[in-house]
């Protein structure tokens, strides 16, 4: 049985908690992608060549304009960090660790969303994101193919001793299931 209990140690938040400190994260948000776009504009400035680079006064403006925006960047991902939320992309993703069920998910939010209103497993990402309540996870079955198994030596588990006959299961296994 799993622990239902949230680990110590890590800041986790609930979906009310997540939705109050969302104007300073859209704010904060809001100020990493128009840096960003500053930094990025700057930076192609200087990758100019030929006729259109830069002199050399212009050069060193431009490379001290683009460190105090990698500068800026930087004090806003950390702010992210200090808050216990999670800057996910340049396109204005943000998680926001919770714990539900007894088991770590991430609530979801994109820029421009005028609420946290999805979530995701811990490691699955943007793209699997569903809408909330977060519903109950789902456990991938395991469907043993070949019946011929390799027994290891406990001590060394690169070691295979034998090989032997799977026994013939009426049912697919899943994961936490006693193996006979």
């Amino acid at each position: 049985m799993p622990d239902r209990h949230a680990p110590s140690g890590r800041r986790f938040f609930t979906l009310d908690e997540a939705n109050k400190m969302l104007p300073l994260v859209r704010h904060i948000v809001d100020d990493i992608s128009n840096t960003a776009r500053l930094y990025e504009r700057l930076q192609n400035k200087l990758d100019m060549k030929n006729d259109l680079a830069p002199s050399m006064d212009d050069r060193r403006l431009l490379e001290a304009e683009v460190s105090d925006h990698a500068d800026r960047l930087e004090d806003c991902l950390q702010e992210m960090r200090n808050l216990g939320v999670e800057f996910k992309g340049w396109e204005g993703l943000v998680d926001f660790p919770a714990w539900v069920d007894g088991r770590e998910v991430e609530y979801c939010w994109k820029q421009g969303e005028q609420a946290v209103s999805h979530w995701h497993e811990l490691y699955a990402g943007f793209s699997n994101r569903k809408p909330l309540p977060v519903t109950a996870q789902v456990i991938p079955e395991v469907i043993l193919g070949d019946e011929t198994v390799e027994e290891y030596v406990p001590d060394d588990v690169t070691k295979v001793t034998a090989k032997k006959k799977a026994k013939a299961r009426s049912k697919a296994m899943k994961r936490g299931d006693e193996i006979n």
